[in-house]
């Protein structure tokens, strides 16, 4: 028997609710631990404990989140009127029996109705608010903050400056595009653009909150809605591997397109490399080793990269390449 509308929204909070809770009690067992260990209280065989109730506890979190995940996709599919067109998300390597941020956080067709859905054929996340959750999870307790420095990295090697145009490609729920507000400052101009709908009504509504004239919009980069050379910087971050290799190429020529003359690029994607189980260079599922070479065949100059380590997690590539470049 189908459950009522109510019950099934009842479980979903639920579920997200003990997924915090499992996510949160982690963190506070590897707290404990490490204050533990600075007293000189721990005993023989205790840090293994603690790291064993931790990452049992993780384990367990996101596997209830993902259980919330259905549930609340099951209960938002029932109230809509006419179906619309899904593409599943599974990023860089999900397998039988494993669970990555990506394959976490699979896309489930339209969200809000303010914008029609677009047509692409790179891949689509789009969970809003549940993306920054689960985001926050693994970047506070797998990787250890590196996500959060690499996108400011980007934003570092852009070089943003006050009162310029900046465009965030591939925006998400906006967090990169609110830092750029940060430095343009009042005389600037951000804006976002991602495929999502949800997520660019999650971006619009943390915007809202700060009170912060940053733009969001329904696009894709190989269709960029904006005229020619309208902005002075354009970041990526994490986006282009969700690209096959064709939409990359055009997509790299609508950034040049967009761009000033003398205007910057920065792109930050993962790499290959230890721990990249799943895919290879320029493979949709797995990593974008090859940002360099493209950037040049697009037209730009002055290419350099940097590479950023990731922790070791399974399933997940070791490190992210953040690549600069200039438009002739």
């Amino acid at each position: 028997m189908t459950r009522p509308p109510a019950r099934r929204r009842r479980l979903y909070v639920a579920a997200v609710g003990l997924a915090i809770a499992l996510l949160v009690a982690a963190h506070v067992v590897g707290a404990a631990w490490l204050v533990e260990a600075g007293s000189g209280v721990v005993a023989l065989g205790s840090p293994l404990l603690h790291i064993g109730i931790g990452v049992l506890l993780t384990v367990l979190g996101f596997k209830v989140l993902l259980v919330s995940r259905v549930i609340g996709i099951r209960h938002v599919s029932r109230r809509r009127a006419t179906p619309s067109r899904g593409t599943e998300s599974a990023v860089h390597g999900e397998r039988e029996g494993g669970t990555t941020m990506h394959s976490l956080l699979r896309h489930e067709s339209a969200g809000p109705a303010d914008a029609p859905a677009v047509e692409t054929r790179g891949r689509i996340l789009d969970w809003g608010w549940r993306y920054d959750l689960a985001e926050w999870g693994f970047d506070r307790l797998l990787f250890r903050g590196k996500l959060r420095a690499m996108r400011m990295r980007t934003a570092d090697l852009a070089g943003i400056r006050a009162g310029e145009a900046v465009l965030d490609v591939g925006c998400g729920t906006g967090t990169l595009a609110l830092e750029a507000h940060a430095r343009v400052g009042p005389t600037g101009r951000v804006v976002g653009v991602d495929p999502g709908t949800q997520q660019i009504a999650r971006a619009r509504r943390k915007a809202a909150r700060r009170e912060l004239p940053v733009e969001f919009q329904v696009g894709v980069i190989e269709r960029l809605p904006f005229p020619d050379a309208g902005f002075d910087v354009v970041v990526s971050t994490i986006m282009m591997h969700h690209l096959p290799e064709d939409l990359r190429r055009r997509g790299l020529a609508e950034i040049r397109r967009v761009l000033k003359a003398g205007g910057r690029v920065a792109i930050a994607d993962f790499t290959g490399g230890r721990g990249d189980r799943h895919g290879g260079s320029g493979s949709l599922e797995g990593t974008v080793d090859d940002l360099p070479s493209l950037l040049t065949e697009a037209g730009f100059s002055q290419v350099r990269a940097e590479e950023m380590r990731l922790p070791g997690v399974p399933g997940h590539p070791a490190s992210v390449a953040i690549v600069a470049a200039v438009r002739d």
